[in-house]
Protein backbone atom coordinates (compact mmCIF):
# COMPACT_ATOMS: atom_id res chain seq x y z
CA UNK A 1 0.00 0.00 0.00
CA UNK A 2 2.79 2.43 0.83
CA UNK A 3 4.45 1.91 -2.58
CA UNK A 4 1.13 2.54 -4.33
CA UNK A 5 0.66 5.82 -2.47
CA UNK A 6 4.26 6.82 -3.18
CA UNK A 7 3.45 6.48 -6.87
CA UNK A 8 0.14 8.21 -6.28
CA UNK A 9 1.98 11.16 -4.77
CA UNK A 10 3.49 11.92 -8.19
CA UNK A 11 0.02 12.63 -9.56
CA UNK A 12 -1.46 14.70 -6.73
CA UNK A 13 -0.71 17.95 -8.55
CA UNK A 14 -3.46 17.31 -11.06
CA UNK A 15 -7.04 16.20 -11.28
CA UNK A 16 -9.45 15.25 -14.02
CA UNK A 17 -12.38 17.49 -14.85
CA UNK A 18 -15.25 15.97 -16.82
CA UNK A 19 -17.35 18.02 -19.22
CA UNK A 20 -20.49 16.03 -20.01
CA UNK A 21 -22.99 17.48 -22.48
CA UNK A 22 -26.65 16.52 -22.31
CA UNK A 23 -29.53 16.98 -24.69
CA UNK A 24 -31.91 19.49 -23.01
CA UNK A 25 -34.92 17.81 -24.62
CA UNK A 26 -34.23 14.21 -23.62
CA UNK A 27 -31.84 14.69 -20.70
CA UNK A 28 -29.52 12.05 -22.19
CA UNK A 29 -25.79 12.51 -22.43
CA UNK A 30 -24.77 13.14 -26.03
CA UNK A 31 -21.11 14.02 -25.64
CA UNK A 32 -18.35 13.95 -23.05
CA UNK A 33 -14.74 14.95 -22.77
CA UNK A 34 -12.26 15.36 -19.92
CA UNK A 35 -9.23 17.50 -19.25
CA UNK A 36 -6.39 17.46 -16.75
CA UNK A 37 -6.00 20.61 -14.65
CA UNK A 38 -3.33 21.59 -12.13
CA UNK A 39 -4.25 21.63 -8.43
CA UNK A 40 -1.25 23.50 -7.01
CA UNK A 41 -0.72 20.70 -4.49
CA UNK A 42 2.58 20.52 -2.59
CA UNK A 43 3.78 18.27 0.17
CA UNK A 44 3.56 14.51 0.78
CA UNK A 45 0.49 12.30 0.95
CA UNK A 46 -0.86 11.18 4.32
CA UNK A 47 -3.00 8.13 4.85
CA UNK A 48 -4.31 6.12 7.77
CA UNK A 49 -3.12 2.56 8.36
CA UNK A 50 -5.40 -0.17 9.66
CA UNK A 51 -3.88 0.31 13.09
CA UNK A 52 -5.13 3.89 13.09
CA UNK A 53 -1.68 5.43 12.80
CA UNK A 54 -1.05 8.09 10.17
CA UNK A 55 1.58 7.25 7.57
CA UNK A 56 3.35 9.58 5.14
CA UNK A 57 4.03 8.69 1.47
CA UNK A 58 6.60 10.76 -0.41
CA UNK A 59 6.91 10.78 -4.22
CA UNK A 60 9.45 7.94 -4.52
CA UNK A 61 10.21 5.66 -7.47
CA UNK A 62 12.79 2.87 -7.20
CA UNK A 63 14.34 4.46 -4.08
CA UNK A 64 14.66 7.85 -5.82
CA UNK A 65 12.82 10.58 -3.99
CA UNK A 66 11.51 13.84 -5.43
CA UNK A 67 11.39 16.77 -3.03
CA UNK A 68 7.67 17.21 -2.24
CA UNK A 69 8.26 20.88 -1.41
CA UNK A 70 10.54 21.60 -4.36
CA UNK A 71 8.00 23.25 -6.60
CA UNK A 72 8.66 20.80 -9.44
CA UNK A 73 6.13 19.19 -11.76
CA UNK A 74 6.03 15.73 -10.27
CA UNK A 75 4.52 14.01 -13.28
CA UNK A 76 7.40 15.22 -15.46
CA UNK A 77 9.89 14.05 -12.85
CA UNK A 78 8.16 10.67 -12.73
CA UNK A 79 8.38 10.35 -16.52
CA UNK A 80 12.13 10.95 -16.31
CA UNK A 81 12.61 8.39 -13.56
CA UNK A 82 10.76 5.53 -15.27
CA UNK A 83 12.94 5.70 -18.41
CA UNK A 84 16.28 5.91 -16.61
CA UNK A 85 18.93 3.25 -17.17
CA UNK A 86 19.80 0.82 -19.96
CA UNK A 87 16.99 -1.63 -19.19
CA UNK A 88 14.03 0.29 -17.78
CA UNK A 89 11.00 -1.81 -16.93
CA UNK A 90 8.73 0.61 -18.78
CA UNK A 91 10.31 -0.40 -22.11
CA UNK A 92 9.60 -4.08 -21.45
CA UNK A 93 6.04 -3.29 -20.39
CA UNK A 94 5.42 -1.21 -23.54
CA UNK A 95 6.73 -3.96 -25.82
CA UNK A 96 4.63 -6.57 -24.03
CA UNK A 97 1.46 -4.52 -24.36
CA UNK A 98 2.05 -3.58 -27.99
CA UNK A 99 2.80 -7.20 -28.88
CA UNK A 100 -0.37 -8.27 -27.11
CA UNK A 101 -2.38 -5.59 -28.92
CA UNK A 102 -1.32 -6.77 -32.37
CA UNK A 103 -0.98 -10.50 -31.70
CA UNK A 104 -3.91 -11.07 -29.36
CA UNK A 105 -1.69 -12.29 -26.52
CA UNK A 106 1.33 -10.77 -24.84
CA UNK A 107 4.48 -12.51 -23.72
CA UNK A 108 2.89 -12.79 -20.26
CA UNK A 109 -0.66 -13.62 -19.26
CA UNK A 110 -2.20 -11.38 -18.18
CA UNK A 111 -0.30 -8.74 -20.08
CA UNK A 112 -0.04 -6.40 -17.07
CA UNK A 113 1.36 -9.04 -14.70
CA UNK A 114 5.12 -9.13 -15.22
CA UNK A 115 7.83 -10.37 -12.87
CA UNK A 116 9.76 -13.43 -11.68
CA UNK A 117 6.50 -15.06 -10.59
CA UNK A 118 5.15 -14.89 -14.17
CA UNK A 119 8.01 -15.41 -16.65
CA UNK A 120 7.63 -14.32 -20.28
CA UNK A 121 7.01 -16.97 -22.93
CA UNK A 122 9.77 -15.56 -25.17
CA UNK A 123 12.11 -13.63 -22.84
CA UNK A 124 14.96 -13.17 -25.34
CA UNK A 125 12.67 -11.60 -27.93
CA UNK A 126 10.95 -9.42 -25.34
CA UNK A 127 14.25 -8.15 -23.92
CA UNK A 128 15.79 -7.54 -27.35
CA UNK A 129 12.79 -5.52 -28.54
CA UNK A 130 12.84 -3.53 -25.29
CA UNK A 131 16.54 -2.74 -25.77
CA UNK A 132 15.96 -1.60 -29.34
CA UNK A 133 12.98 0.51 -28.27
CA UNK A 134 15.21 2.36 -25.78
CA UNK A 135 17.81 2.92 -28.52
CA UNK A 136 15.08 4.38 -30.74
CA UNK A 137 14.04 6.80 -27.98
CA UNK A 138 10.70 5.03 -27.45
CA UNK A 139 9.53 5.44 -31.04
CA UNK A 140 6.19 3.61 -30.85
CA UNK A 141 5.62 3.85 -34.60
CA UNK A 142 8.90 2.01 -35.15
CA UNK A 143 7.86 -0.62 -32.61
CA UNK A 144 4.58 -1.11 -34.50
CA UNK A 145 6.54 -1.52 -37.75
CA UNK A 146 8.76 -4.18 -36.20
CA UNK A 147 5.77 -6.17 -35.01
CA UNK A 148 3.67 -5.79 -38.17
CA UNK A 149 6.62 -6.71 -40.41
CA UNK A 150 7.51 -9.75 -38.32
CA UNK A 151 7.05 -13.27 -39.60
CA UNK A 152 4.83 -14.07 -36.61
CA UNK A 153 2.35 -11.28 -37.38
CA UNK A 154 2.05 -12.27 -41.04
CA UNK A 155 1.28 -15.94 -40.41
CA UNK A 156 -2.12 -17.38 -41.33
CA UNK A 157 -4.73 -17.96 -38.64
CA UNK A 158 -5.39 -21.48 -39.93
CA UNK A 159 -4.27 -24.44 -37.86
CA UNK A 160 -2.08 -27.21 -39.22
CA UNK A 161 -0.86 -30.54 -37.87
CA UNK A 162 2.32 -28.80 -36.78
CA UNK A 163 0.69 -26.13 -34.62
CA UNK A 164 -2.65 -27.53 -33.47
CA UNK A 165 -1.42 -27.59 -29.85
CA UNK A 166 -0.78 -23.84 -29.99
CA UNK A 167 -4.12 -22.78 -28.47
CA UNK A 168 -3.72 -20.05 -25.84
CA UNK A 169 -7.51 -19.67 -25.69
CA UNK A 170 -7.47 -23.05 -23.91
CA UNK A 171 -4.96 -21.82 -21.37
CA UNK A 172 -1.80 -22.93 -23.19
CA UNK A 173 1.28 -20.72 -23.39
CA UNK A 174 1.14 -18.86 -26.73
CA UNK A 175 3.82 -20.05 -29.15
CA UNK A 176 2.87 -17.59 -31.92
CA UNK A 177 3.10 -20.33 -34.55
CA UNK A 178 0.02 -18.89 -36.28
CA UNK A 179 -2.08 -15.75 -36.01
CA UNK A 180 -4.73 -15.99 -33.30
CA UNK A 181 -8.31 -15.02 -34.04
CA UNK A 182 -9.07 -11.85 -32.06
CA UNK A 183 -12.33 -10.26 -30.98
CA UNK A 184 -12.85 -6.78 -32.36
CA UNK A 185 -13.32 -3.97 -29.91
CA UNK A 186 -16.74 -2.31 -29.89
CA UNK A 187 -15.32 0.72 -31.71
CA UNK A 188 -13.56 -1.43 -34.31
CA UNK A 189 -16.72 -3.40 -35.03
CA UNK A 190 -18.79 -0.23 -35.29
CA UNK A 191 -16.31 1.40 -37.65
CA UNK A 192 -16.16 -1.79 -39.72
CA UNK A 193 -19.93 -1.69 -40.14
CA UNK A 194 -19.76 1.96 -41.17
CA UNK A 195 -16.96 1.42 -43.69
CA UNK A 196 -18.53 -1.71 -45.18
CA UNK A 197 -22.10 -0.44 -45.44
CA UNK A 198 -22.26 3.36 -45.23
CA UNK A 199 -24.95 2.88 -42.58
CA UNK A 200 -24.43 6.38 -41.18
CA UNK A 201 -25.28 7.85 -44.59
CA UNK A 202 -28.42 5.81 -45.20
CA UNK A 203 -31.39 8.12 -45.77
CA UNK A 204 -29.48 11.19 -44.57
CA UNK A 205 -29.61 14.29 -46.72
CA UNK A 206 -27.09 16.49 -44.92
CA UNK A 207 -23.84 16.05 -43.04
CA UNK A 208 -25.02 17.41 -39.67
CA UNK A 209 -27.94 14.98 -39.46
CA UNK A 210 -25.73 12.08 -40.47
CA UNK A 211 -23.15 12.93 -37.81
CA UNK A 212 -25.83 13.37 -35.14
CA UNK A 213 -27.23 9.97 -36.01
CA UNK A 214 -23.75 8.47 -35.84
CA UNK A 215 -23.18 9.78 -32.29
CA UNK A 216 -26.55 8.45 -31.19
CA UNK A 217 -25.86 5.00 -32.62
CA UNK A 218 -22.42 4.91 -31.02
CA UNK A 219 -23.85 5.68 -27.58
CA UNK A 220 -26.44 2.91 -27.99
CA UNK A 221 -23.75 0.56 -29.24
CA UNK A 222 -21.57 1.13 -26.18
CA UNK A 223 -24.54 0.69 -23.83
CA UNK A 224 -25.26 -2.68 -25.43
CA UNK A 225 -21.60 -3.61 -24.92
CA UNK A 226 -21.53 -2.81 -21.20
CA UNK A 227 -20.56 -5.82 -19.11
CA UNK A 228 -22.05 -7.18 -15.90
CA UNK A 229 -19.68 -5.24 -13.65
CA UNK A 230 -20.79 -1.91 -15.11
CA UNK A 231 -17.55 -1.22 -16.99
CA UNK A 232 -17.37 -0.59 -20.72
CA UNK A 233 -16.79 -3.81 -22.60
CA UNK A 234 -13.91 -3.50 -25.05
CA UNK A 235 -14.54 -6.57 -27.19
CA UNK A 236 -17.39 -8.29 -28.96
CA UNK A 237 -17.50 -11.66 -27.22
CA UNK A 238 -20.92 -12.95 -28.21
CA UNK A 239 -23.05 -12.11 -25.17
CA UNK A 240 -26.81 -12.10 -25.70
CA UNK A 241 -27.16 -8.25 -25.72
CA UNK A 242 -24.27 -8.00 -28.16
CA UNK A 243 -25.67 -10.67 -30.45
CA UNK A 244 -29.13 -9.06 -30.44
CA UNK A 245 -27.57 -5.68 -31.19
CA UNK A 246 -25.78 -7.11 -34.21
CA UNK A 247 -28.78 -9.09 -35.46
CA UNK A 248 -31.66 -6.71 -34.81
CA UNK A 249 -30.25 -3.34 -33.79
CA UNK A 250 -31.01 -0.10 -35.60
CA UNK A 251 -27.42 0.09 -36.81
CA UNK A 252 -27.72 -3.24 -38.62
CA UNK A 253 -31.17 -2.29 -39.91
CA UNK A 254 -29.71 0.83 -41.51
CA UNK A 255 -26.65 -1.07 -42.67
CA UNK A 256 -28.75 -3.38 -44.86
CA UNK A 257 -31.12 -0.61 -45.91
CA UNK A 258 -31.44 0.16 -49.60
CA UNK A 259 -32.19 3.84 -48.96
CA UNK A 260 -30.27 6.54 -50.75
CA UNK A 261 -26.72 6.88 -49.46
CA UNK A 262 -26.31 3.25 -48.39
CA UNK A 263 -23.85 0.84 -49.95
CA UNK A 264 -26.62 -1.60 -50.86
CA UNK A 265 -28.49 1.13 -52.73
CA UNK A 266 -25.34 1.97 -54.63
CA UNK A 267 -24.69 -1.69 -55.41
CA UNK A 268 -28.19 -2.47 -56.66
CA UNK A 269 -28.38 0.60 -58.90
CA UNK A 270 -25.10 -0.26 -60.63
CA UNK A 271 -24.99 -2.16 -63.89
CA UNK A 272 -23.99 -5.80 -63.77
CA UNK A 273 -25.43 -9.25 -63.17
CA UNK A 274 -26.11 -10.91 -59.82
CA UNK A 275 -22.75 -12.69 -59.75
CA UNK A 276 -20.84 -9.41 -60.12
CA UNK A 277 -22.88 -7.81 -57.35
CA UNK A 278 -22.39 -10.81 -55.06
CA UNK A 279 -18.64 -10.60 -55.58
CA UNK A 280 -18.65 -6.89 -54.69
CA UNK A 281 -20.76 -7.56 -51.59
CA UNK A 282 -18.32 -10.20 -50.33
CA UNK A 283 -15.40 -7.88 -51.01
CA UNK A 284 -16.95 -4.97 -49.10
CA UNK A 285 -17.72 -7.07 -46.02
CA UNK A 286 -15.10 -9.85 -45.87
CA UNK A 287 -12.32 -8.23 -47.94
CA UNK A 288 -12.25 -11.22 -50.28
CA UNK A 289 -14.16 -12.63 -53.22
CA UNK A 290 -16.52 -15.59 -52.69
CA UNK A 291 -15.50 -19.07 -53.77
CA UNK A 292 -17.54 -21.07 -56.27
CA UNK A 293 -19.68 -22.75 -53.60
CA UNK A 294 -20.55 -19.42 -51.99
CA UNK A 295 -21.43 -17.85 -55.35
CA UNK A 296 -23.71 -20.77 -56.23
CA UNK A 297 -25.48 -20.61 -52.86
CA UNK A 298 -25.96 -16.84 -53.10
CA UNK A 299 -27.26 -17.05 -56.66
CA UNK A 300 -29.78 -19.72 -55.66
CA UNK A 301 -30.96 -17.49 -52.80
CA UNK A 302 -31.39 -14.42 -55.00
CA UNK A 303 -32.66 -16.21 -58.11
CA UNK A 304 -35.24 -18.23 -56.20
CA UNK A 305 -36.70 -15.33 -54.24
CA UNK A 306 -39.80 -13.45 -55.44
CA UNK A 307 -38.38 -10.34 -53.75
CA UNK A 308 -34.85 -9.78 -55.03
CA UNK A 309 -34.21 -6.79 -52.73
CA UNK A 310 -35.14 -8.84 -49.65
CA UNK A 311 -32.84 -11.64 -50.84
CA UNK A 312 -29.91 -9.24 -51.20
CA UNK A 313 -30.65 -7.83 -47.75
CA UNK A 314 -30.73 -11.35 -46.26
CA UNK A 315 -27.37 -12.14 -47.85
CA UNK A 316 -25.89 -8.87 -46.63
CA UNK A 317 -27.24 -9.47 -43.11
CA UNK A 318 -25.71 -12.96 -43.04
CA UNK A 319 -22.30 -11.65 -44.11
CA UNK A 320 -22.32 -8.86 -41.52
CA UNK A 321 -23.21 -11.33 -38.75
CA UNK A 322 -20.67 -13.96 -39.81
CA UNK A 323 -17.65 -14.81 -37.67
CA UNK A 324 -15.44 -13.82 -40.58
CA UNK A 325 -16.73 -10.24 -40.35
CA UNK A 326 -16.96 -9.95 -36.57
CA UNK A 327 -13.51 -11.36 -35.75
CA UNK A 328 -10.06 -10.08 -36.63
CA UNK A 329 -8.27 -13.00 -38.18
Amino acid sequence: QNQFLEYNSFFRQMRRVNHPKTDPKTGRQVDDYSEIVATGFNGPVYYEKRSGLMQVAYPIFEDQKVDPQGGVERRKEFSKLIVQGDKPLIATAIVNRMWGYFMGYGFTRPVDDMGPHNPASHPDLLNKMAEELVKKDYDLKQLARWICNSEAYNLTSQYSRNNEIDSPERGETPLFSHMYVKNMTAEQLYDSLIVATGAHKSGQSNWERAEAQRRQWMNQFMVAFDNDSGDDSTTFNGTIPQALMMMNGELTKNAISAERGSYLNQLLTEKGNDQAKIRKMFLSTLSRYPDRREINSAQRLIGGSPNKLAAYQDLYWALLNSNEFVFNH
